[in-house]
């Protein structure tokens, strides 16, 4: 099981936030600039995790 992270930004700019779980913290911080979106995300090691940009893109981090 992992995690998907999808932020909706609506009219933010930024945001960020830590959820405590069992497994570990997962850590989100996202920021726009213009046109250009950036997402840290931080997990318990292997924890499998995908990303889902405001504008399509998908990124997996430790795939199952």
């Amino acid at each position: 099981m992992g995690i998907l992270v999808a932020p909706s930004p609506g009219d933010l700019t930024q945001a960020s936030g830590t959820v405590r779980t069992v497994q570990g913290d997962i850590a989100v911080a996202w920021r726009r600039d213009g046109d250009r979106f950036r997402c840290k995300v931080q997990t318990p090691a292997g924890l499998p995790v995908e990303i889902r940009a405001p504008a399509g893109t998908v990124l997996v981090k430790n795939p199952p």
